[in-house]
């Protein structure tokens, strides 16, 4: 069925599809009212899910648009608006459903199909025609009780047949129902081998003909097939796993673009601070709290949206174009608007939600989003070996707890809940303390795993690890990291969550294995061998369980397909034969499987294989494509990630920001500490820069103190501002030392841009490593992109600062935040010193922009204003830098580009300076218009450019 998404709101567009999608709906997406009706005109609908604040087209005109033309598609509106009111407003409109945001997707799911069972013509929540039977909540198909297996798009054409049994349909027609309308049409054979396909599928249980053709107009279904069927069988509930999955990871990628719009309520705070909020930010603030307060709850995070409403509330209360209203009001809202906006920033940012922390449990592989913090619950006599492995945990993102007495191993127990335990062998050959120990253990932490550590080496001591069922055996002289590094491999083994099995072939004993096999692992069942690639690349298993004979495929060959290509070779196959016969077994493991079982296997062997399987796989692939040092994505792993980055943003026409990061005078750290210290850094490190990014982002170690970032739908100045933002935190974080002193680091990085600055992932890295040399001869600890270039001039720079020398050092902190981001500055403490350099006569001063301090001690800021001149004011951007609260007038707002009030964070101030400067936009506009002949680019008061030809 074809729904149609009319939404601005990119986050939920980008989850509601994912989720309809998931659940073989055909979906086409509109950001904008006057976008969705022109699909309307285009494609016929099932139902449309309409937001109500849409640009161009509100939802409640498009509904009316759509019942005035008599156009009877089913509507659905989703909004942040829950008063009865807007309700009553809504269905008089001509919607069918009203959902309140923020929704739960399973709800939503649920509604939809209500929705759309209430608008079909057949009731019943199953669709049967003759012997056919097809489930849409499970997505199961059967013929008189055998199951059927079908490709998606063979399950939605067949779908689409019982939707309308009478109904002849031509291809056309056929793909105007099934191709959403940003995929690629597909040829006149797409279709016919779909409907051949589901005809060999329904011959095996006797319907090869249930599917007619017409021929000159199309298929139906079969007539004479048609009888009473028996009652429906209660359809099954969706297993929300997925739906939570799919929601967690979305997350993760939009979380950015909610931060964006903490930015924007963070500007109007500063601009209700400063009495200078006007109409436009007024009106875009509150769109923004207004699209957090329908996103945030979709993804869980129910507070944010509490939050984000009142926001909304207090913002629309203000009423900024009436001043005697303006006045009284703005004292009251001004410091409950900043906390609730401090409040909403530190629940995204620090608050995972709900359907993450679920997320986290399913996914199928190690993941290199930040985990939570492990508890390493130490039982050991040897108080140094407890000190240094404390010591060394820190950098592992590890809290280790110490007890050397058994009689306060109960009391922990009952106040603590491990993660691991790590336990001297010395205590269990103790038959004082073997048994309370392990009454202990089996009382308060029963499933905990347990690392061994022994002081030797023998049978005895390896076998009494056996029988206490011991995770890992350790000797005592093994290196603390190395020790570290085993524990967290144990961690992460837990955090690996369900892998997925596919099953290729007509494998009887599937149906027992899906009710049978431990709920770690999911099966996906596949009988049409021409989509196994399709597939492969979809349900990304962990494992392939693969018959070995199959009428038209031999099993062999597949597998010998699947260890010829270069990137699923690693994939485990475990074969299925009916019995082992002379010379079978030599021809399985000569095709690349990597196991077989028969047909007479018990089904618990056969879990326990396939379990072994995966676990030795993950552990294989953890180490082949993860850097042990720092737990990131190694140089060979990053590289088809960052390919992978880029394919996609080709296809979306997206940039990527691609970044080399460097840490600052590392050598020195070696020289002075010791490896092991300078191994530490390299691990907190990478274990900060993981914390930082997206989890669709790649962050990698390529060698040494070399790091690379890759990040998706980011531009060169965003890549540079977040990395920026990142190095001025890890400047100030203490890292763990042997000595007292307390030891900080500093990163230098390169930024460049695809497809500007390359298309491929060596010609990006060769860009980014040039402007990296940049920012290291520039003195180190900053951020270059590729646009930076040295000053040519000293009289010429991007930012002027004309400010005091004050006890708060705010413009020491500005200036370096300034140096950090790569601006050419000049630092004035004296107003009438930096007017003798702008008006020189000869090599007078220029900047792009200056930040005036209203607080100058021989000059005032008018004064200082108005001697620069109109034509040098009209250069250059103005941003005045008030001490306290005062109103600017109207005819002294015209001197300026914008103001704010400080101190601030220099973030609130890096933000104006980016929005496009003369300069930059001059450079910007030369650059794309240089092909064209005779045409010139200037600036017009105002700052606005013009082009000119």
């Amino acid at each position: 069925m074809r729904i149609l998404l009319v939404e601005d709101d990119e986050s939920i567009v980008e989850l509601l599809t994912a989720v309809l999608v998931g659940q073989n709906y055909v979906v086409d997406v509109a950001t904008d009212g006057e976008s969705g009706w022109e699909l309307v005109e285009a494609f016929p609908y099932d139902l449309i899910l309409l937001d109500i604040m849409l640009p161009r087209l509100d939802g409640i005109s498009f509904c009316r648009r759509l019942r005035e033309r008599n156009n009877p598609v089913l509507v659905m509106l989703l909004t942040v608006r829950d008063t009865t009111t807007d309700k009553l407003m809504g269905l008089d409109g001509g919607a069918d459903d009203y959902v309140i945001k923020p929704f739960n997707s399973q709800e939503l799911i649920a509604r939809v199909r209500a929705l759309l069972r209430r608008g079909s013509t057949v009731l019943s929540s199953v669709l049967e025609y003759g012997g056919l039977q097809l489930d849409p909540n499970t997505r199961n198909v059967a013929y008189n009780g055998a199951s059927l297996q079908f490709s998606r798009k063979e399950y939605l054409l067949l779908e689409l047949f019982l939707r309308s049994p009478h109904r002849v349909f031509s291809r056309r027609a056929i793909v105007e129902h099934l191709w959403s309308f940003d995929e690629e049409a597909p040829v006149e054979d797409t279709v016919k081998s779909h409907i051949k396909n589901i005809r060999k599928e329904l011959r095996r249980v006797g319907a090869g003909d249930l599917l007619e053709t017409l021929y000159g107009q199309g298929y139906r279904l079969n007539p004479s097939f048609l009888e009473k069927s028996n009652p429906a069988p209660a359809p099954a509930n969706v297993p929300p796993d997925r739906l939570d999955a799919t929601v967690a990871q979305i997350w993760e990628r939009k979380k950015g673009a909610c931060l964006e719009r903490l930015t924007v309520l963070d500007k109007a705070v500063q601009a209700l601070k400063t009495r200078s909020l006007d109409a436009t930010l007024h009106q875009k603030a509150i769109e923004n709290a207004h699209k957090l307060a329908g996103g945030l709850g979709t993804f869980g995070l129910d507070e944010g949206s509490h939050l984000a409403r009142q926001i909304e509330t207090l913002l629309e209360s203000y009423l900024p174009q009436v001043e005697s209203s303006a006045a009284q009001h703005r004292q009251s809202i001004n410091k409950p608007l900043e906390q609730l906006v401090s409040d909403l920033r530190q629940v995204i940012q620090q608050q995972p939600n709900q359907r993450v922390e679920t997320s986290a449990e399913v996914q199928a592989a190690p993941t290199l989003s930040a985990q939570p913090q492990p508890i390493l619950l130490v039982i050991d006599r040897d108080p140094a070996l407890s000190r240094e492995l404390e010591l060394e945990a820190a950098s592992w993102n590890i809290q280790v707890i110490h007890i050397a007495d058994l009689a306060q191993l109960r009391t922990q127990l009952q106040h603590t809940e491990p993660n691991l335990i790590l336990l001297d062998l010395d205590f269990l050959k103790d038959p004082a303390s073997r048994s309370p120990l392990m009454a202990d253990l089996q009382d308060f932490a029963p499933s905990t795993p347990i690392v061994v550590l022994s002081r030797e080496e023998d049978y005895g001591d390896r076998l009494m690890a056996v029988q206490i069922n011991a995770k890992l055996f350790l000797s005592k002289t093994t290196p603390l990291p190395q020790i570290l590094q085993s524990i967290t491999q144990i961690w992460q083994e837990l955090h690996w969550g369900t892998a997925k099995v596919l099953v290729v072939g007509q494998v009887k004993t599937t149906r027992q294995m899906r009710t049978s096999l431990s709920p770690s692992l999911q099966i996906t069942e596949l009988n049409d061998f021409t989509q196994i690639w399709e597939t492969i690349r979809a349900v990304h298993p962990d494992l392939l369980l693969l018959e070995m004979q199959v009428p038209d495929v031999n099993g062999l060959q597949l597998c010998q397909a699947i260890r010829q290509d270069p990137y699923w070779n690693w994939l485990p196959v475990v074969v299925l034969i009916q019995a082992v016969i002379p010379g079978i077994l030599h021809d399985i493991f000569a095709a690349g499987a990597d196991d077989y079982v028969t047909a007479t296997t018990p089904l618990e062997s056969v879990v326990v294989q396939v379990t072994n399987r995966i676990r030795r796989s993950r552990l294989l692939r953890s180490a082949s494509q993860v850097d042990a040092l720092t737990d990131l994505s190694n140089r060979q792993q990053s590289i088809q990630g960052l390919n992978q980055l880029l394919r996609i943003a080709q296809r979306s026409q997206q940039p990527v920001c691609f970044a080399v990061l460097d840490l600052d005078h590392f050598k020195r750290v070696n020289d002075q500490y010791g490896h092991m210290q300078g191994d530490r850094v390299l691990r907190q490190f990478g274990q900060f820069l993981k914390q930082k990014f997206r989890a669709g982002d790649v962050v990698a170690r390529w060698g040494g103190e070399e790091f690379v970032v890759g990040m998706y739908g980011i531009t060169w100045g965003d890549g540079t501002e977040r990395l920026a933002e990142i190095l001025e935190e890890w400047r100030s974080t203490p890292l763990t030392s042997n000595q007292e002193t307390v030891l900080t680091t500093s990163f230098s990085a390169g930024v460049s841009q695809y497809p500007q600055d390359g298309i491929t992932v060596q010609m990006l890295y060769r860009a980014a490593d040039t402007a990296l040399y940049r920012a290291k001869v520039a003195g180190r600890d900053r951020i270059f992109s590729t646009r930076w270039q040295p000053s040519l001039e000293a009289s010429t720079v991007d930012v002027a600062l004309i400010y005091p020398e004050d006890e708060d050092n705010f413009a020491q902190t500005l200036m370096r935040a300034l140096d950090t981001r790569g601006y050419h500055t000049c630092w004035f403490k004296q107003g009438k010193d930096a007017i003798k350099r702008f008006r020189a006569r000869r090599s007078p001063f220029q900047a792009s922009a200056i930040l005036l301090s209203d607080n100058l001690t021989d000059l005032s800021w008018r004064d200082l204003v108005k001697r620069l001149g109109t034509k040098q004011r009209h250069q250059m951007r103005i941003i005045l830098l008030l001490s306290q609260s005062d109103t600017v007038e109207k005819n002294q707002a015209d001197l300026l580009f914008d103001y704010l009030l400080v101190p601030c964070p220099t973030s609130v101030v890096m933000q104006r300076l980016r929005q496009p400067c003369p300069g930059i936009l001059l450079n910007l506009l030369g650059d794309v218009l240089a092909p064209w002949g005779g045409i010139t680019v200037g600036v017009a008061p105002g700052f606005i450019p013009l082009i000119m030809g």
